[in-house]
């Protein structure tokens, strides 16, 4: 016969039945350390992206701003994206070597 005991330290058994006090309580603090901050080229770069996002996004959602006055907004998400495609394919056969250039530039930055 085999016989299996269990002991428990008195210390295990004491933390579950008293509650913790003042020096058994570990306080954590907050480390502020200047490496954690991101660089101030990330910083510069989030900016003029986030800057020029929101200008194109301006751009885009204002096209009909003069016109769409009483509109839906089913009429909206209708008329929107065809007016910026009738004004791309417009400005793209005023000057198509320059829209090439900007197209490819917006792409290679995204």
């Amino acid at each position: 016969t085999t016989t299996t005991t269990t002991t428990t330290s008195s210390s295990s058994l004491t933390s579950l039945i008293m509650p913790p006090t003042i020096n058994s309580i570990q306080t954590r603090t907050i480390d502020f350390n200047l490496a954690n901050l991101p660089d101030k080229d990330t910083i510069i770069n989030t900016s003029i992206l986030l800057f020029a996002t929101s200008i194109v996004l301006e751009h885009i959602l204002s096209v009909d701003v003069g016109i769409t006055r009483g509109w839906t907004p089913t009429e909206l998400a209708e008329r929107i994206p065809l007016d910026n495609w009738h004004s791309y394919t417009n400005i793209l056969n005023m000057a198509p070597l320059a829209t090439k250039a900007v197209t490819s530039a917006t792409v290679y930055t995204i």
